[in-house]
């Protein structure tokens, strides 16, 4: 069974083309998550999380859901992370998250995603993506050969290990919402909340306005069809 949480749609065709490979099926944790559904996943085949790292690290919200879910069945887990600029940095809480859990880790793949930051990064985005694409599609392949083998994913080397170490000194805490805006052009058309997987965003006096709930997925920033919606004051 393959779970991911996706924002602005990373992660989802990570999973979509994961699944082609393995042959198993795709459970969007948003979905989830929104129903407050952790009752018992039964599984025969591995099972796998594709999620995002924002800011260095997992969303909480995915963290919290596999804490409370109830696992039967096969107990081998791998996980596959996607990020724009920082890699997963803690493969020791991967490890520890599968003891408490009961769960056999098996390794996680971190794969350059083509979605950039949007609300930090601009007009850069558009520059890079198509470099980052192929990079992307040759590592789905990979991981996805090595789930469907159930064979380990490869593990990162201490050099590496160090690094990500390091960007967890870095990473903010808290995204703080009250940076999020919408512009003059704003249209009004509430995609923006549509879009929001946490069901963050609400219509205030004809205008968004930004909960406490952010998992900094930039799906909001993404889904503007008109691109109005920014954060922070450049």
């Amino acid at each position: 069974m393959i779970f991911y949480f996706s924002g602005a749609g990373s992660n989802q065709y990570i999973a979509e083309q994961i699944a082609k490979v393995v042959g198993d099926d795709l459970v969007d944790l948003s979905e989830k998550m929104d129903s407050r559904d952790y009752t018992v996943i039964s599984n025969t085949r591995p099972i796998v999380f594709i999620v995002p790292v924002y800011a260095g690290q997992i969303p909480n919200v995915v963290q919290d859901y596999i804490k409370r879910a109830i696992f039967t069945g096969n107990r081998f887990v791998y996980f596959v992370c996607a990020y724009s600029e920082v890699p997963p940095f803690s493969e020791n809480y991967f490890r520890r998250l599968c003891w408490h859990k009961r769960l056999n880790y098996m390794g996680f793949g971190a794969i350059i995603s083509s979605k950039k930051d949007a609300a930090l990064h601009g007009d850069e985005i558009e520059k890079k993506e198509e470099e980052n694409d192929s990079e992307c599609t040759e590592q789905i392949a990979y991981l996805a050969d090595r789930i469907r083998r159930r064979k380990s994913l490869t593990e990162v080397s201490p050099r590496k290990r160090f690094k990500w170490k390091l960007s967890e000194l870095r990473k903010p805490k808290n995204l703080n919402t009250d940076e999020f805006y919408a512009t003059e052009t704003c249209m009004h058309c509430g995609r923006c909340v549509i879009s929001c997987p946490l069901n963050n965003i609400s219509i205030v006096n004809g205008r968004p306005v930004w909960g406490k709930q952010c998992t900094y997925c930039m799906e909001c920033v993404d889904a503007c069809p008109v691109k109005a919606i920014k954060y922070g004051k450049n």
